[in-house]
């Protein structure tokens, strides 16, 4: 596997031209909106279709008669959705929409974004070797951050068959602080996962503590930490 070329890859996904820095968006990302408010507030779903940075969002709206109605230049929304393990929300005016083909709905760009950190630990960045087994499968890996409770992890999706991992799917990490350190396995859970044609990335949690990691895992992570944020930059 080459750690060069995933590096590059994730720097392509998350820092091309697709993906918004500010609002840490990328097409295809669920978002929660709503319209009025007390009695009058409607609830709906939309996908984000395409976006002009420091300009415009293109919102792909699913419509109800109700939703139609409410769809006029000018009307102000409040968009919530998440995006690397992160909550964000923004208010929004319409600009424009259309109908046909389908409904499409164009949102000004926001002039103030709002996170929530829905991590447990927070999680910082490193680089280091790591396996993901699967039954008898092993893959190699890089993990990019890492926290007391859980890491991302990034892989090569060259070739066939695909990599056959899923959300919710069940993995032991071995992963090592140096090439020369000892390893450490976690029984660990994917949470989410984002993928292109050349590119894996899985979001995984580490088992509890008190059942998957003895005292001494718990101590190398706390290693891996204190080096990561002790590094001279």
């Amino acid at each position: 596997m080459g750690f060069d070329s995933r590096i590059s890859a994730t720097d392509r996904f998350f820092d091309g031209p697709f993906f918004d820095p500010v609002l840490k968006l990328l097409p295809g990302t669920q978002l929660k909106i709503e319209h009025g408010e007390d009695e009058g507030r409607v609830n709906f779903n939309g996908i984000l279709a395409g976006m002009t940075p420091g300009e415009c969002l293109i919102v792909r709206v699913f419509p109800s008669l109700e939703i139609l109605s409410r769809m006029n230049e000018g009307e102000s929304l409040f968009v919530r959705y998440v995006s690397q393990d992160d909550a964000y929300a923004f208010n929004s005016t319409i600009r424009s929409s259309i109908v046909k083909p389908v409904m499409m709905v164009f949102l000004e760009y926001p002039t103030e974004v709002k996170t929530w950190n829905l991590r447990k630990s927070p999680r910082f960045p490193c680089v280091f070797s790591a396996t993901i087994k699967e039954g008898k499968a092993e893959y190699r890996a890089v993990v990019v951050n890492i926290s007391e409770g859980g890491c991302k992890v990034c892989m090569d999706n060259y070739g066939a068959p695909p990599l056959p991992f899923e959300v919710g799917h069940k993995i032991r990490l071995c992963f090592y602080e140096t090439e020369s350190a000892v390893p450490m396995e976690i029984n660990s859970t994917i949470k989410y996962l984002r993928k292109d044609a050349h590119f894996l990335e899985l979001g995984v949690e580490f088992g509890r503590l008190n059942d998957d990691l003895p005292t001494e895992v718990s101590k190398f992570i706390s290693g891996v930490i204190n080096n990561v944020t002790t590094m001279p930059s």
